[in-house]
């Protein structure tokens, strides 16, 4: 697999003009009877490229968060998200004259005025405001893999999703090293995991982006990262 250009560049300058990207390409789907898990052929998606756009990622999540994980051999994105995470501020949503509305639509009802009672709920039963914000994508995270050998090329590259395990395992090997990357959501524990592993410990060697599009303030105190959106 040969580089992208320019990949040695930060996350955030490779992704500041995006281009345009080829159609995606449906994933492969086998049975994999030779897994170690309890079922009998469970299915696996797997591809023998990395994600170049956001279909083509695999899925993982337990309800609340979730990332969409790209598999890059180079420059992994996890894209990642979370349940309450919306535009506009906090409100209730409650309409103050929902009760006496009520009484009305009620009285409306009882002499069969049904149109005179409809436009009232509509008007005052309805929350306020009448719409809601628009869900927001949290984060992306962005690994930047590196190396003292900047000419091993990419071979024996995996991406796979396991639809019983829900969990995205990813490997290749650079040079003579291989390398395992693993992704998955924690119901339990409410986090999104991702470990790295690489048959020597020397050879994982990686910086870590954190990007937004949107404005926000972000510091990484004693390796915690705080995001302040405005």
């Amino acid at each position: 697999m040969p580089k992208p250009k320019g990949w040695r560049r930060s996350a955030y300058q490779m992704q500041q003009k995006p281009q345009a990207a080829p159609p995606p390409t449906p994933p492969h789907i086998e049975q994999a009877s030779d897994l170690d898990n309890p079922l009998d052929n469970p299915l696996v998606m797997w591809s023998p490229n990395p994600a170049n756009v956001f279909v083509e990622a695999y899925p993982i999540g337990n309800g609340r968060i979730s990332a969409m994980v790209f598999g890059d051999p180079y420059l992994e994105r996890l894209q990642c998200n979370e349940e309450t995470l919306w535009s506009g501020q906090a409100h209730s949503g409650a309409n103050p004259q929902g009760p006496q509305v009520l009484r009305r639509v009620r009285e409306a009802i009882q002499v069969g005025n049904h149109v005179e009672a409809d436009q009232l709920a509509t008007s005052g039963l309805t929350g306020h405001p009448l719409g809601v914000g628009s869900f927001q994508s949290f984060c992306d995270v962005y690994i930047e893999h590196t190396t003292d050998d900047d000419n091993d090329e990419i071979t024996s590259y995996r991406r796979e999703l396991s639809l019983d395990d829900a969990e995205v395992v990813t490997t290749w090997s650079r040079g003579d090293t291989a390398y395992e990357q693993r992704a998955y959501v924690s119901a339990v524990d409410q986090v999104i995991t991702y470990r790295l592993a690489a048959a020597t410990a020397e050879a994982v060697n990686v910086r870590i982006h954190l990007r937004r599009e949107s404005r926000e303030d972000s510091a990484a105190p004693e390796h915690n990262i705080t995001i302040v959106a405005h």
